[in-house]
């Protein structure tokens, strides 16, 4: 048999066409000729807009086939694409309870000459948790150093710093404290695993004083990363997930559905895994836990990937890569679920700013918050007239105020005149006030009333996430 190949165009495809020709069939007792039917076959060759799959870059660490979240974020591929800029000279800053300096897969990526503990007010954030050490190994553990575990921003560092206690309790003040200097020692990326109980229904314009360090954050570069919180409740009420100048991230699990326990709402911003996540853990082992902290630091270690590969980019620029670059999840574009989806590390990488989608642009803006409308918001000043939810000695630390003085007042002076105990200056002007169990709020209304202060606010408890 015969045939002849032919090339056609058929919308945009290229196919090569087998047309086989007729032959002549001879018997043994006729020389009349049948005519065999002709097969035309379409052989697909390549579209038009056909590009091979990536390649890869595999880690050689042996934890690294327990990572399912690195395949299903295309993290081999995005690193391949990143060439060699797989995170380095990013510094992701992780405010959670300080890091294990003695785990193999962290000691070389910790920055342990600017790391602070501002719990027990000293140099060394030594995590005695457990919670921070798996936060920061997912951002950027050690990788291709045939050790554990591999973190997805692979050549970032990581400044520990160490806000929440050996029980994953802290307070807005040593978060405020701590953003501040995050920034001030050169953060790219800070991430917040943390967020107050969603039973508190507490807004961000509520907190001046986290206002302001986040303000100051973004005007000076620093994309803030945070937990959506593990309510499975609205994260509309729960702080840092509800304030602006942050990116907020939901969990999802391997089959790209929102875990169970994730918050949900119009504040997410994007999502990523956050089930049976394995990581670093104390004592230099590794281990799972779920949960949206441990969402956020996948978010985190994408955008170093991000910044490493367009380092003139804003935070807005690497915040709109990692959003319009997702893989669309639930209903079509942003819900509230799953943000803008989740996210897709080779994407990002890849298309940059310019991605196929434009989900959301404005993630960072502070639009519709009262930033600077402080005043009736930010505290209550009257013992007749409390915070609208239920305060209790569990919501807020007693005995403390976080509060902007306007005075040029002495520190003695002020703690002889208003029964102050004690003062810790925060950043600038922002204090954190010790006054006697039970006088936080008439101590609150003298001081606003006689224009000592500008606003005030209880030091209220954040939670490991």
């Amino acid at each position: 048999m015969r045939g002849r190949f032919s090339l056609s165009f058929v919308m945009g495809i290229t196919i090569i066409v087998l047309s086989v020709q007729p032959t002549l069939a001879y018997t043994s007792t006729s020389h009349n000729a049948e005519e065999t039917p002709s097969y035309v076959v379409f052989m697909p060759l390549i579209t038009l807009n056909y590009a091979p799959p990536s390649p890869t870059l595999l880690p050689n660490d042996p934890y690294y086939t327990s990572q399912w979240a690195l395949d299903r974020t295309n993290a081999p591929r995005a690193w391949r694409e990143s060439d060699s800029s797989l995170g380095k000279g990013v510094l992701i800053a992780v405010l959670d309870t300080g890091a294990d300096f003695e785990h193999v897969d962290l000691t070389a990526k910790l920055r342990s000459d600017i790391d602070k503990d501002f719990v027990n007010d000293d140099d060394e954030a030594q995590d005695d948790h457990g919670h921070g050490t798996h936060v920061a190994g997912i951002a950027a553990a050690a990788t291709n150093n045939e050790e554990g575990v591999v973190g997805l921003g692979w050549d970032a560092e990581v400044l520990p710093l160490k806000v929440l206690d050996k029980n994953g309790g802290g307070s807005l003040a040593k978060l405020v404290n701590a953003v501040y200097y995050a920034t001030d020692q050169g953060a790219n990326i800070i991430n917040m695993s943390l967020a107050t109980d969603a039973d508190y229904n507490l807004q961000c314009s509520q907190f001046p004083a986290l206002l302001e360090a986040l303000q100051y954050a973004y005007e000076h570069d620093v994309l803030v990363v945070v937990a959506a919180g593990n309510d499975n409740d609205d994260a509309g009420k729960v702080v840092p997930a509800n304030c602006p100048y942050v990116l907020t991230v939901a969990a999802t699990d391997s089959s790209d559905t929102r875990s169970y326990f994730s918050n949900y709402g119009s504040v997410i911003d994007i999502a990523a895994p956050g089930q049976n996540i394995y990581s670093t853990k104390l004592g230099n082992k590794y281990g799972t836990k779920r949960g949206t902290s441990m969402a956020a630091p996948f978010v985190a270690g994408l955008a170093s990937l991000v910044w490493a590969k367009f380092p003139e980019y804003t935070p807005d620029q690497v915040s709109d890569t990692i959003l319009n670059n997702a893989i669309d999840l639930g209903e079509v574009g942003r819900d509230t679920r799953y943000g803008c989806g989740r996210i897709d590390a080779l994407a990002a990488v890849a298309h940059g700013i310019t991605g196929d989608t434009v989900c959301r642009t404005d993630a960072l803006s502070a639009a519709d918050h009262s930033v600077g409308n402080i005043p009736g918001q930010a505290f209550v000043l009257t013992p007749e007239t409390p915070p609208r939810h239920n305060v209790s000695a569990e919501t807020f630390v007693a005995g403390h105020l976080i509060v902007r003085l306007n005075l040029d007042r002495t520190q003695d002076t002020l703690m002889s005149e208003y029964n102050i105990e004690t003062l810790q200056t925060l950043a600038n002007d922002i204090v954190l006030v010790r006054v006697p169990l039970g006088a936080e709020w008439d101590t609150a209304q003298k001081l606003m009333v006689e224009g000592v202060i500008e606003y005030a606010q209880p030091d209220y408890r954040v939670f490991a996430q």
